[in-house]
């Protein structure tokens, strides 16, 4: 069930959300292949009106599957977001779809979470990759083994003058 506010509500007082949200709801699996998103949300925060905006602000928490770019070794990635806050506008031209009263915060709250994804997930800091293949580390560090091709050594004994 996705995570809306009553407009009504939000008249009167600030609502607190706490609670889980299934990943589903989110629909950020599958947009990586070497991230995966098996573990819910898990969310705390509250929502005012203020002026002619909505004021979201608590913390985000959800885990990743992802698999190392570099040696391809599966590991856990955290997404916490401890201090998240987030500015709605209810007028003009980025407003909110308000319907029947209700604000659907679902795909906003996605989009931070989405722009908190790694851009090439990596098991440790220093990690070497697999063994014997070339990584960009090594090719920068001059060790990089020269690739052999038959084909082009013929090009090797021709001689100009």
């Amino acid at each position: 069930m996705p995570l809306k506010v009553n407009m009504q509500d939000l008249v009167r007082n600030e609502v607190v959300f706490k609670g889980i949200l299934p990943v589903r709801e989110l629909e950020i699996d599958g947009l990586d292949a070497v991230i995966h998103a098996n573990h819910d949300l898990n969310y705390d925060f509250t929502v005012q009106k203020i002026e002619k905006k909505l004021i979201l602000n608590g913390n985000l928490h959800i885990e990743l599957d992802c698999q190392c770019v570099k040696c391809l070794k599966s590991f856990v990635y955290k997404i916490d977001l401890p201090d998240w806050y987030l500015a709605l506008e209810l007028e003009g031209e980025d407003c909110v779809n308000i319907v029947n009263d209700f604000v659907d915060l679902t795909p906003y709250i996605r989009e931070d979470i989405l722009l908190n994804f790694p851009m090439h997930p990596v098991c440790e800091p220093g990690c070497k990759g697999i063994p014997g293949i070339v990584t960009d580390d090594t090719a920068e560090s001059g060790n990089r083994p020269e690739p052999f091709n038959p084909v082009w050594s013929v090009l090797d004994k021709l001689k100009f003058e």
